[in-house]
């Protein structure tokens, strides 16, 4: 340290610097060292979380690998990996084994069913399955139930009831709720409803 020193003492004198200039430059130089030699290093690390798929020991392989780089490169971020299950066609296909389709799950709901022949359509609610509600309004048809609208529309008009195609006009899990929608859809239909309403609200009239 004392030969850096005398050898930037020379530097400051041959470039034309007053003695007293140079001692007072370097005294307070000498004060703000030790000033930072005496403060503790603080260092801020950043830890930051990632999710990857697994895919197996190769996944674990390639976090370790990352995490090495950027202790290298940023040795102020921490790099935490998480890892979760990715589906599968196993899954997807054994999902459906077990009736987890989106049709299977569609129930609770309020659909709507339109007549081929005309632009008479019927409106209902259900708390089952819909494919399950369909296989029994195509069984009182078939059987024409006199207690079915739409048996009686079918056997009445010699029309046909496009089933296969019904619509989902809302899904709701209160039994009541689905009543009062089904009637609003039945009531704004402008009459081209052959189901009866349910719920008569005072905005009918």
């Amino acid at each position: 340290m004392k030969t850096e020193i005398d050898r930037l003492k020379i530097t400051l004198t041959s470039n034309g610097y007053p003695p007293h200039i140079i001692k007072r430059g370097i005294r307070e130089g000498g004060i703000i060292t030790k000033r930072i030699l005496q403060q503790p290093q603080q260092k801020t690390v950043k830890t930051v979380f990632f999710v990857l798929p697994y895919y197996g020991q190769e996944t674990f392989i390639f976090s370790q690998r990352i995490k090495k780089i950027c202790r290298k490169l940023l040795p102020h971020l921490t790099l935490n990996f998480a890892f979760r299950k990715h589906s599968t066609i196993k899954s997807v296909f054994l999902s459906l084994q077990k009736g987890q389709d989106p049709e299977k799950r569609m129930k609770k709901l309020v659909y709507k069913i339109n007549c081929k022949n005309c632009d008479k359509h019927y409106f209902s609610e259900t708390g089952r399955t819909r494919s399950k509600r369909m296989t029994d309004h195509k069984r009182a048809i078939r059987n024409n139930d006199e207690s079915s609208k739409l048996a009686k529309h079918v056997y009445a008009n010699n029309h046909t009831v496009d089933i296969d195609k019904v619509e989902t006009m809302s899904l709701e899990t209160s039994w009541r709720r689905r009543i009062i929608k089904e009637s609003l859809y039945t009531h704004n239909s402008a009459e081209k409803a052959f189901n009866d309403t349910k719920h008569q609200l005072r905005v009918f009239g």
